[in-house]
């Protein structure tokens, strides 16, 4: 009944010359039903799909194998399973020459062929990782209903979203949920909290980490892995990886438990204590607790932050899954790249291959912090996807960022990678482009493996919008223009003309950041901020068309890093405020890695710093200076005044334009105040402080603290000195206590 069904839509007696008759050996009525909206589109010619007897079946016994067999006007698909078939059926459409470039009708590549028979063939295909499932992070905020369902359909068009792990971790950053869910336990026992050194040099228990070390809060642990076993209604025996990992970011626990516990190692990117051993030694303990009674039960966590180290205290119970997630080391180079920090990253992976515990890749498809501007995963994933299937990673969930125009080709290869991690990374550029682009395929070609050996060869290692200025310049933009005019132009369909419009988007937006950038280092905020107003309009205007092209965190990660730090710039240096001094961008600086400075001395005027190294701080990075490694303690800066800068008789004020992430200042020895906030503008008043008519001196203690961006560090924007309406407040976030503690300050009335 079901074959005269099909027979009946396709009007199989209409069959003609051109047609070709599919078979399949079991229904994929979602494959099925895309499958005939593809021959509608494709060809005036009737073919048909039916289910029915199969005169090859598949070799492989796995559940995503297929194989296809085209004998002239006939082609047959066979797999195991529904999801095999429906790999089987859009391979056939590819080789009748459908693509999928992106979500959506915009990514359709139909050709309108008259006769869509392929050549022969017989082949049966079996992806190379078992897990292939991307997926759109930000929630219903930064993406529609109708933008998954596409997503997860061109997923689906790929041969991704195929059969899934038994033991891919449910649950990933888990102690803050841990703590919400056991509030009132948390209430009454605040030592299960982490012990967590504040700025001051205090210590206090808070979240969002756990204090490890105490045996009831893995007690805790264990009586949320019961509820979880009882909430889905799971007999003991079943199968199951529950994700026991930190909540996302820093305050781990040093108490003199949680210390005796860990290795004692720093982690080399981020300089905090390394918590991969304290790790492992929870899950150790709660496997041996539960095993006899949860025998098929797992337990994993994020190789990630300050827990993405291979363990040197204790061996890893072969039941913890570990699940890769690449955010500390570059993102501008492959792991294979030896003039990278990924060369450590390497490295460990390499150890924990060594270990039977299961593997999975869970990492990003764009340039984190960083998400409108011109950026290539080509060269990254052209190795890192054969190294994980050499390390036996059995597959991967990248969290993705819909800004298709940045993304689009490293996303279409990353697919190719997953089924067939063989794939060329130049023969499917090519192929991407030809699709795409049409005529015009060749020039954007060109570009995209030129922006590819930009990025890889740029030295560059700092995360986010913090590099960007040092990769690109003018002269990038105006050769990748010219790349893009003789591509539309050469282009024939509307549809190609289309995808080059809106994939040119990055490459205009580097040009209005570049400027953007220069206006800033220049003090001209005014005119940078209105720059800034057009980025964020027009990346407006493109992630409200709704389409995949731009997503909301490029519009949120703009307000944040640069909107709220210009707004203050601009307000402090025009109308009733003028600039008095630009607090140069090189400064002599010395590092303080035991936060001693101000018993040492530092913000001493008469301190001899005239030979102290100098370093860059709004138009560089701390990566490209060779600081990374100084990611700890504190850093001062010492800013000498000239003599004519400080008018008398007026307010003087300084603006620090934005530090990673604490910042404290003096003025002439005095202690004037701090604030804290990562990209953060905080103003001074130094009125009481300042002598006119002599040379002032400011040191500028900064201090990172907490997580904040990749091979950043001290002073990030542009500062200066500036007379107007005196401030209400000394320093944005005065804390007597502090200042109790701190030599050489004064009192505020």
């Amino acid at each position: 009944m079901k074959i005269e069904l099909i027979a009946s839509a396709f009007a199989l007696a209409a069959v003609s010359a051109g047609a070709i008759d599919v078979v399949i050996d079991r229904e994929s009525p979602a494959a099925e039903a895309d499958f005939r909206y593809h021959l509608s589109k494709m060809s005036a010619q009737t073919s048909t799909l039916r289910v029915g007897e199969h005169p090859s079946k598949v070799q492989n016994q796995t559940n995503e194998t297929f194989r296809l067999k085209i004998e002239g006007d006939k082609a047959y698909v066979s797999g195991n399973t529904a999801t095999a078939v429906s790999h089987g059926l859009y391979e056939l459409l590819e080789r009748m020459g459908c693509d999928w470039i992106m979500p959506g009708e915009i990514g359709e590549v139909i050709p309108e062929n008259p006769d869509p028979r392929p050549a022969d063939c017989d082949i049966e295909e079996s992806p190379s990782f078992i897990v292939r499932d991307p997926w759109y992070s930000g929630g219903t905020m930064a993406v529609t209903d109708h933008e998954y369902r596409e997503f997860h359909q061109w997923g689906v068009r790929k041969k991704l979203r195929g059969a899934s792990h038994p033991l891919m971790m449910q649950g990933g950053h888990m102690w803050d949920a841990i703590i919400g869910m056991y509030a009132d336990v948390i209430k009454e026992h605040p030592e299960y909290l982490a012990l967590c050194r504040n700025p001051d040099g205090t210590f206090s228990r808070r979240g969002p980490q756990l204090d490890t070390s105490n045996p009831e809060v893995v007690k805790l642990f264990e009586q949320y892995i019961r509820h979880c076993y009882e909430a889905n209604n799971w007999p003991k025996d079943h199968p199951a990886c529950l994700g026991i990992g930190p909540a996302d970011g820093g305050g781990f626990s040093e108490s003199p438990e949680a210390l005796a516990e860990g290795s004692g190692r720093i982690d080399p990117m981020t300089g905090e204590l390394d918590q991969t051993d304290s790790l492992v030694l929870l899950c150790n303990r709660i496997l041996e607790d539960m095993e006899a009674e949860y025998p098929n039960l797992y337990l994993g966590w994020y190789l990630y932050s300050v827990h993405a180290d291979f363990p040197m205290r204790y061996k890893p119970h072969p039941k913890i899954v570990i699940v890769i997630a690449d955010i500390s080391y570059s993102r501008f180079h492959s792991t294979v790249d030896p003039v990278s920090t990924r060369i450590y990253y390497r490295q460990l992976i390499e150890k924990w291959a060594e270990t039977p515990n299961l593997k999975f890749f869970r990492g990003y498809n764009w340039n984190l912090a960083e998400n409108f501007l011109p950026y290539s995963k080509l060269d990254i994933w052209a190795h890192e996807y054969p190294f994980y299937h050499k390390m036996n990673v059995q597959g991967s969930t990248t969290e993705c960022e819909m800004s298709w125009a940045t993304t689009g080709p490293g996303n279409y290869y990353e697919a190719a990678l997953l089924w067939d991690v063989t794939s060329d990374m130049k023969e499917t550029l090519h192929k991407y482009c030809e699709h795409a682009f049409g005529n015009g395929g060749k020039y954007l070609e060109e570009y995209y493996l030129g922006l590819t050996e930009r990025q890889r060869d740029s030295g560059q290692e700092a995360g986010g919008i913090f590099s960007m200025h040092r990769i690109f310049d003018h002269g990038f933009v105006k050769w990748g223009r010219k790349l893009f005019d003789k591509a539309y132009a050469a282009a024939e369909r509307p549809e190609e003309k289309e995808r080059i419009t809106y994939m040119r988007k990055p490459l205009d937006g580097l040009e209005d950041f570049l400027n953007m950038r220069e206006l800033q280092f220049d003090c001209r905020f005014k005119e940078a901020d209105d720059i800034l107003l057009k980025i964020i309009a027009d990346r407006q205007a493109l992630h409200d068309e709704k389409r995949h092209w731009n997503c909301w965190y490029s519009i949120m990660m703009l307000e944040w890093y640069f909107r709220r730090p210009l707004e203050d710039s601009v307000k402090y240096s025009t109308g009733d405020y003028r600039i008095l001094y630009k607090i140069p961008n090189e400064l002599p600086t010395v590092f303080d890695p035991f936060k001693r400075g101000i018993d040492l001395g530092f913000n001493n005027p008469y301190l001899n710093d005239k030979k102290w190294i100098k370093t860059e701080t709004f138009e560089s990075n701390w990566a490209e200076q060779g600081l990374s490694s100084l990611a700890v303690g504190s850093v001062w800066y010492r800013v000498h005044v000239p003599v004519d800068a400080i008018p008398a008789g007026e307010p003087v004020s300084l603006l620090v334009g934005g530090v990673d992430s604490l910042v404290r200042v003096y003025c002439n020895g005095g202690y004037v105040g701090e604030g804290i906030g990562w990209a953060n503008a905080f103003a001074f008043d130094l009125t009481d402080f300042v002598k006119p008519g002599e040379e002032n001196f400011i040191a500028i203690e900064v201090q990172r603290y907490g997580i904040a961006e990749l091979g950043t560090g001290g002073i990030v924007f542009p500062s200066f000195l500036f007379t107007g309406p005196r401030l209400e407040q000394r320093a944005p976030a005065f804390d007597e206590s502090l200042l109790k503690i701190l030599p050489g300050g004064a009192r505020a009335d």
